[in-house]
């Protein structure tokens, strides 16, 4: 009879996931353009797309230094984040598999869970943020009507 609630728990999670799976699809491409619109428009570009551009931006030795140690840490963040999120993954399945179900502790990991996700997004953007403010006006300005001009 366990077996059988087992593979029903694991059947009904793929059904679920790859049902979530190919419906945001969809809804995140669209997302994900509304937000780089967003982020564009704030003027906030990739350290890397920066750093591609040092020669025509004139970096100095200081802002390439502080640039790369903020990816640095930026990395570091995501690393740790990205392996907690696997982590409370992984004990939610195991719940799941319990029995009985505990609805309170799956909802308690389940807010972790978002929570996690919602401290990595404001962190990327504080790092996006951090980025701008390590170039000047004149290099923004150098930097917005270069990448004007490639498209």
């Amino acid at each position: 009879m366990k077996n059988k609630i087992y593979i029903f728990i694991i059947a009904f999670i793929l059904i679920f996931s790859t049902t979530l799976g190919s419906a945001s699809l969809k809804n995140k491409s669209y997302s994900n353009i509304k937000m780089f619109k967003l982020i564009k428009c704030l003027g906030l570009y990739s350290p890397r797309v920066i750093l591609k551009n040092e020669k025509l931006l004139k970096l100095n030795s200081k802002q390439i230094e502080q640039i790369e140690r903020e990816i640095l840490s930026h990395e570091k963040f995501i690393i740790k984040n990205r392996a907690d999120i696997k982590i409370l993954e992984l004990e939610l399945v195991f719940l799941l598999s319990q029995e009985p179900v505990n609805r309170k502790i799956i909802t308690e990991k389940l807010r972790n869970n978002g929570t996690l996700k919602t401290e990595s997004f404001l962190k990327r953007l504080k790092h996006l943020f951090s980025i701008k403010d390590i170039l000047s006006e004149k290099q923004r300005g150098v930097l917005i009507q270069s990448l004007k001009t490639e498209r």
